[in-house]
């Protein structure tokens, strides 16, 4: 993963700096793999995201279907 640090680190204010400095190596590195990778990074245009179609939660009937209405329906017979 990630090499450990050999350095003893003295208190609170430089491990927080480390941690700090560190992330920003890391991200700084990994960004510039994925632009050596797929070029330069952008945002879509509006035609691309026009044809981006997104999958939301599908919301379906409740309680409409022939067992809530029809098939308890008994009830509405006369008594006889």
């Amino acid at each position: 993963m990630y090499n450990i640090v050999n350095e003893v680190i003295m208190d609170m204010k430089e491990a927080c700096e480390y941690v700090v400095n560190s992330r920003v190596k890391r991200c700084s590195e990994r960004l510039s793999e994925v632009r050596s990778s797929y070029g330069e990074i952008r945002s879509f245009t509006a035609k691309e995201w026009s044809g981006v179609v997104v999958r939301r939660k599908s919301v379906f009937r409740k309680g409409k279907t022939y067992a809530f209405r029809g098939l308890w329906n008994h009830y509405n017979v006369p008594i006889v």
